[in-house]
């Protein structure tokens, strides 16, 4: 019988140890932060924070960095892509402009119309679909990034050719700046 309660007393003890031990994890996280706990509960992952550039790098051609160092003004779109007065311009991720047709590029203001391949989020945008839709955009509030300059802000109207109706999505321009 000796042996017998020598076992239960062991397992017992083992029993107390794993119960003990269970919270320890959740008690280092909530509880405040030591040199004791910290040494103890090593992560794999370094804690330290950097500052990190957010923009993207801008796509250019060397042909518009000669234009843009003339004088030129351009434009980057929602995908970094920097052009002077181009065909096609990304202005968020549903909204693509092609074929467009610039007035005043280069002014305080410049607009243009165009085709705008649209996704149309019906049901949702998983399972929208693209719709080709007339649109008119102005681009404006020339911003200058050290001797270059961008138009920094985009207005975007499109008309849903079948029942006449507007819309006015979103957009995003990103200056290098």
């Amino acid at each position: 019988m000796t042996r017998a309660v020598a076992r239960l007393a062991v397992a017992a003890a083992l029993t107390a140890l794993l119960v003990a031990g269970c919270g320890r994890d959740e008690e280092v996280a909530s509880g405040p932060a030591t040199a004791a706990t910290a040494r103890s509960s090593a992560t794999p992952y370094s804690m330290k924070v950097t500052q990190t550039d957010t923009r993207p790098k801008v796509r250019m051609s060397s042909s518009v960095r000669r234009r843009l160092d003339a004088g030129d003004v351009a434009v980057v779109d929602f995908v970094a892509r920097a052009g002077i007065a181009p065909s096609t311009l990304q202005l968020n991720k549903e909204q693509t402009l092609q074929e467009i047709r610039w007035d005043d590029w280069g002014s305080p203001s410049a607009s243009g119309r165009a085709r705008v391949r649209a996704l149309v989020c019906d049901p949702n945008c998983g399972r929208g679909r693209f719709e080709m839709l007339d649109g008119k955009v102005e681009l404006s509030d020339v911003r200058l990034c050290g001797s270059r300059r961008y138009y920094a802000t985009a207005k975007l109207e499109t008309t849903d050719p079948k029942t006449g109706e507007a819309g006015r999505p979103a957009t995003y321009l990103r200056t290098p700046c």
